[in-house]
């Protein structure tokens, strides 16, 4: 149990190194303010946009979660990480109708649902506006997330928890153990997520990681 706390710790951690880097600023009033006002783009404010910020499509994780029978998606990667599908109650692999493997787990699960009749699953409601990098929303866009990269000069990302730390989110941890590495007790992940002390130095004296 000791060994799992320290592994989310340090997750949480390598987080908020990718929020200090790479989420800019809270624009949910600005977003808002302007959704609530007509635009007919002639001042590089597309209403589309707006309403794209309202709303996440359903990602992969949502298909998963709410398939009504056991789906499983595979990926297979000898073939360059594309995906295949099986069940419900049946060892059968589906692929695509030209017996091509899908290039997403997404598309995937999306033909599981269409060949079962299967009502597709909800989204989710966007409940904040982050300023985000280009290379985060790059990220999060291949994560399922809704980014719209130009609203009047400004990428956007529209985030669909609250209440709690950006860090604390799981796609965010995702992206942050893909980008610094996935963290283990017994190799520990250099630069310091609290204190950027490098592994020749050790941590600082103050830091979270002596606790």
């Amino acid at each position: 149990m000791a060994y799992d706390m320290k592994r989310e710790h340090t997750r949480q951690a390598l987080g908020e190194r990718l929020v200090r880097n790479d989420v800019i600023y809270c624009v949910s009033a600005l977003v808002s303010t302007l959704a609530a006002r007509e635009w007919d783009g002639s001042d590089g404010i597309d209403a589309d946009d707006l309403a794209t910020l309202s709303y996440r499509q359903p990602t992969d994780d949502d298909y998963a979660d709410q398939a009504p029978e056991r789906v499983t998606v595979l990926q297979v990667e000898s073939e360059g990480d594309k995906w295949e599908w099986m069940g419900p109650n049946s060892d059968e692999v589906y692929t695509d109708d030209g017996g091509e493997y899908f290039d997403t787990a997404l598309e995937a699960y999306q033909s599981a649902y269409e060949t079962n009749g299967w009502d597709a699953p909800d989204g989710a409601e966007v409940y904040e506006h982050w300023i985000v990098s280009s290379w985060l929303a790059a990220r999060l866009r291949e994560a399922g997330e809704t980014v719209v990269d130009d609203v009047a000069g400004l990428t956007i990302w529209g985030r669909c928890t609250t209440g709690q730390a950006i860090s604390m989110d799981g796609v965010i941890q995702r992206i942050a153990v893909a980008a610094y590495g996935e963290p283990e007790t017994d190799s520990p992940v250099w630069p310091c997520p609290y204190c950027d002390a490098n592994e020749t130095d050790g941590h600082s004296e103050n830091c979270e990681m002596n606790g």
